[in-house]
């Protein structure tokens, strides 16, 4: 009987000890090789999203460098271009459709104002003045008299529409609205046949050519411009197709700061996003462009434009960051260029600035070990977070990845670690009462 008690004890003690060691490494040192594995895994999935974006960046650059290239491009831009009514009339007219439409709502904003107060306001000049290049515009017109009730060149006003337009091309449209003094209101743009220019030689298999390449390739839109700015074709055609944009008017706008770009310095240019205004509403996109040599002698540029929605694709993809991970994109000024959840009205507005967009601009030139690629903080909105970076380096963005760290490592976690403790438990008593059982069996057989 002696020897049955201290063979209970003795037993009891080293299931304890077991027990203990295996509840230690449940909790603490399974926990350590969790988050290490969590970690390596949340770091190799964003440098795989930042190499496949960064190799995306170079296929779109190298096809319009390819595009430039080609000798269809070259015959386009080499050849005659000059003035074309009928196509500069249709792109007028959409422009006008779309300002007819913001004098409407500003009217039936203010159905009160008077014709002084709506030519001494700022906010509609802002409407009505817009220059599609050096001298064509937007007038606003008296429908009942056909007089020029406010253009930016003020001598104009008080004339008659016809008489301003004189041999230039024009439209005139009667707005069905009345200012609070009643005055009768239209809207009419002037073509000055100087300010526009398109490609006369766009037929047959250089069109197909062209137009191909942008449907094969799956692009936005693919323009055409000129040594002297002009987008001499669009095979989708926009608010730019004839326009120069080395213009006043046109030279500030991102096409033309892209022109300018790829001019000076001769190489291929990325640039992006930005927003466009089109027939059925506004879009962002990216812009790929090549400069187009021939015989040595500069001859245009190439504009491949292609929406965002790779992007934020790519970014919203949930492989592997599990329900609650979150990636964006962030420009070198830390605004955001990818939505964040399902909003896409922060884009290029909301800027980011916290442990990893820090981390990311200030070490894109450095080799770092995954230990330094990795932090845990605070994200925009103050939740606690892992989070790590890749830095895009064709553009100058960082990919920032961010995973709630209670949401997305506690849960699993929690299951994991109930279902360990419970396994090793049944072990224990399963060696315990197995452990019983033999030395029962040994005492019956001693007597």
């Amino acid at each position: 009987m002696k020897f049955d008690f201290k063979f209970s004890y003795i037993l009891l003690f080293g299931l304890f000890l077991m027990g203990a060691f295996q509840v230690y490494n449940v909790l603490y040192i399974g926990d350590s090789k969790f988050n290490s594995q969590m970690e390596n895994q949340l770091i190799s999935i964003v440098q795989i999203k930042g190499e496949r974006i960064n190799d995306y960046f170079l296929e779109r650059k190298h096809d319009a460098k390819v595009l430039g290239y080609s000798s269809e491009v070259k015959a386009i831009l080499n050849g005659e271009s000059g003035y074309d009514y009928v196509s500069i009339e249709e792109n007028m007219k959409r422009r006008l459709e779309i300002i007819s439409g913001q004098v409407d709502i500003f009217i039936k904003k203010y159905p009160t104002i008077s014709l002084l107060e709506l030519q001494q306001d700022e906010d509609f000049k802002k409407i009505i003045f817009k220059k599609f290049g050096d001298d064509s515009g937007m007038v606003l017109i008296n429908s009942d008299d056909n007089s020029i009730l406010l253009d930016e060149k003020t001598d104009n006003i008080g004339k008659s529409f016809s008489e301003v337009m004189g041999i230039n091309d024009g439209y005139f449209k009667n707005l069905n609205l009345k200012t609070g003094d009643n005055i009768n209101l239209g809207l009419g743009f002037i073509i000055y046949s100087n300010d526009f220019k398109i490609s006369k030689n766009i037929s047959g298999d250089l069109f197909d050519y062209v137009n191909s390449f942008k449907e094969i390739s799956n692009y936005n839109n693919l323009l055409l411009i000129d040594k002297n700015g002009y987008v001499v074709h669009e095979v989708i055609n926009g608010f730019e197709f004839g326009t120069n944009l080395e213009s006043v008017a046109n030279n500030k706008d991102d096409l033309g700061v892209i022109y300018s770009e790829v001019k000076i310095s001769g190489k291929e240019v990325i640039h992006g996003p930005y927003m466009i205004e089109g027939i059925d509403g506004f879009k962002m996109i990216l812009t790929f462009a090549s400069p187009v040599y021939s015989n040595d002698e500069f001859v245009g540029v190439v504009f491949l434009n292609v929406l965002t929605n790779y992007l934020n694709e790519m970014t919203v993809e949930k492989t592997g960051l599990g329900k609650y991970g979150e990636a964006y994109l962030l420009n070198e000024e830390k605004l955001l260029i990818t939505k964040l959840g399902e909003d896409e009205n922060n884009i290029l507005v909301q800027e980011i600035s916290n442990v990893n967009s820090e981390k990311c601009f200030d070490n894109k030139n450095s080799k770092l070990s995954s230990l330094e690629l990795i932090s845990i903080s605070k994200d925009f909105v103050g939740d606690n977070v892992y989070g790590t970076y890749a830095y895009i380096e064709e553009t100058d963005w960082c990919l920032v990845s961010e995973v709630k760290e209670d949401a997305v490592i506690e849960l699993p976690k929690e299951g994991r670690t109930v279902f360990d403790l419970v396994i090793v438990l049944i072990l224990n008593l399963g060696l315990f009462f197995g452990g019983t059982f033999l030395m029962n069996k040994m005492g019956g057989n001693k007597k």
